[in-house]
This record gives C-alpha cells, sequence and structure tokens, in this order.
C-alpha cells in the first residue's frame, strides 16, 4: 500500500515512529526487522539523537494487523458519493486454502507435512493454466482448453475454520474453469479463508477491477447475520485485500470492464503451487 503522511500536528514537538512486519504463516522465515524514524519540522531544534521505540504488537497478531485495515475509508461526500452497489445481481463465495497432495512414484521424496506436497486452491480447484491462452481458445475455437464451469460456491462444504479438520479436505482438485459473470451486473464476492492444513492472511488480487471493501469478519461468513454490519456509506476502494487469518472478507463491484481476468493470491508460493491459489473471471 501507498500511504501519504498529512504533517498537520503541532511543530513543537518532534514525532516518532515504529513499523515492523505482519507475518501469520505457521514456521515461515520473514524479515523482522522493526524500522524506526522521526519526524522533524523544519525550526524545531530540540531533537532527540534517536526515536522512542514503541511496543509494538507481535508479529503475528492478526487481530492488530486487521483492526487497523478496517480503519480504511473513501472519501465520501454529498458531492463525491462512493458507487458501491447497494443491490447485489451475483453472489459468490470463494474458499481460499493450502492443500496436500500425494507424491507421485516418480517425484523424489515429499519433505511436507504428512510425506505430501503443497498445493493451493480456490473453492477446491487448483487452477491449471493451459498451453494455449484463454481468448485465442475462445476466438479460434478450440476445443478442450478451458470450461465455463467454476462453481460460484464450493461444492465441498464443512466447517472451514475448525480447529481440527478431517483429512478428506486436504486435497484439492486440478481444472482450467472460468466464471462467466453477466455484464454490468453488481457482484459481491465472500473471500472465505480456511483452516486446512495451516490458516494464513491471504492478499488476493484482482485484475481488471477496482472492489469496495464492505465487510471483513472471523471465523465463517453468515449470510443472515454478517451483512447487516457491511460499510455501505463510504468502503475503501482496493484492487488487493488481505483476508484474515481464519476469517473472510466481502467485497462489491460492477462487472463493467469485458475481459478475462486473473484473481490469485499474491503470495507467490500460494499462486504456484501446483498450480495454484487462482481462478479466472470472464
Amino acid at each position: 500500500m501507498d500511504i501519504l503522511l498529512e504533517a498537520n500536528q503541532p511543530p513543537a514537538h518532534h514525532y516518532s515512529m515504529d513499523m515492523h512486519s505482519y507475518s501469520s504463516a505457521f514456521g515461515a522465515g520473514f524479515d523482522n526487522t522493526t524500522a524506526t524514524g522521526l519526524v522533524i519540522y523544519h525550526g524545531f531544534k530540540n531533537v532527540l539523537e534517536s526515536p522512542i521505540g514503541r511496543r509494538l504488537p507481535p508479529h503475528n497478531r492478526t487481530e492488530a494487523a486487521t483492526e487497523f485495515t478496517k480503519q480504511f475509508r473513501s472519501l465520501a461526500s454529498k458531492d463525491n458519493p462512493i458507487k458501491v452497489p447497494k443491490k447485489v445481481d451475483t453472489n459468490l463465495l470463494f474458499t481460499i486454502s493450502v492443500n496436500l497432495l500425494n507424491c507421485t512414484s516418480d517425484e523424489p521424496p515429499c519433505k511436507g507435512p504428512l510425506g505430501k506436497r503443497f498445493a493451493a486452491g480456490v473453492n477446491n480447484i487448483s487452477l491449471v493454466l493451459p498451453n494455449t491462452d484463454f481468448l485465442s481458445a475462445y476466438y479460434k475455437k478450440i476445443p478442450g482448453v478451458f470450461e465455463m464451469n467454476f462453481p460460484r460456491k464450493p461444492e465441498r462444504k464443512f466447517n472451514y475454520t475448525a480447529d481440527k479438520l478431517p483429512e478428506y479436505v486436504l486435497g484439492t482438485d486440478f481444472g482450467s474453469e472460468v466464471l462467466v459473470l453477466e455484464y454490468n451486473a453488481s457482484v459481491e464476492v465472500v473471500l472465505q479463508g480456511t483452516r486446512v492444513v495451516v490458516g494464513d492472511n491471504h492478499p488476493v488480487h484482482f485484475h481488471g477491477y477496482s472492489f469496495y471493501v464492505v465487510g471483513w469478519g472471523f471465523g465463517n461468513f453468515d449470510p443472515k447475520k454478517d451483512p447487516d454490519k457491511y460499510n455501505l456509506v463510504d468502503p475503501p476502494q482496493e484492487t488487493t485485500v488481505g483476508v484474515p487469518k481464519n476469517g473472510w472478507v466481502a467485497i462489491r463491484f460492477r462487472a463493467d470492464n469485458p475481459g478475462v481476468w486473473f484473481v490469485h493470491c499474491h503470495l507467490e508460493r500460494h499462486a504456484s503451487w501446483r498450480m495454484g491459489m487462482g481462478m479466472v473471471l470472464w
């Protein structure tokens, strides 16, 4: 994210700031450096040689990271109303998960959990990118490249954020399906995190669309209760949103940009794990 700092505080003081990384993945390495700095107004002479250290939340404190990003707002006003869709034509639920696969006989021994290898998927489908691109296959009518039947909600239902999950949910299927949206439809997508293998914060990026982040929560999304807490007045407009670890986020947009658009986790490992945590909107 880009941050604009507005220097609007009394210039008779110096201001210290500290920051460090947020990382919710268990056992994954990351840069745990704490960055510090001073904001000093011109003419202020009583300057400390070093910033005053602040007590920051632990690196894996998902609640703190989520509470921070929930504060984001669009600059809505009477003269500049936010055009977030109030009425939804298309409701979608995407579960995102890290999965495990059995190793094949021609592979070296796997070093992943349970002697398996990692995979990742959306709605229990790991995206397989075909050798021929989708648009070429469509216009040239090349059969067998992709199907237009990506599920609008997970076909395998379970308690997505339970502490213990049955072993049968660890795997994933493979496919080159796309999800077709009606032009100019108002779309709501609920991105549901899961504890399959391990829960994590997934930064999900949409190509082709900016969207409004209208709701957040932990646990499983409740379609009867959670929409009552949506922010439909001044939600932030983004292209990438972090799905909270073991939680969900709801976004809305209007499907007014025709094309074939990739939706994927912005963690490169997750986007590439056999074949990856991604899907295609048409």
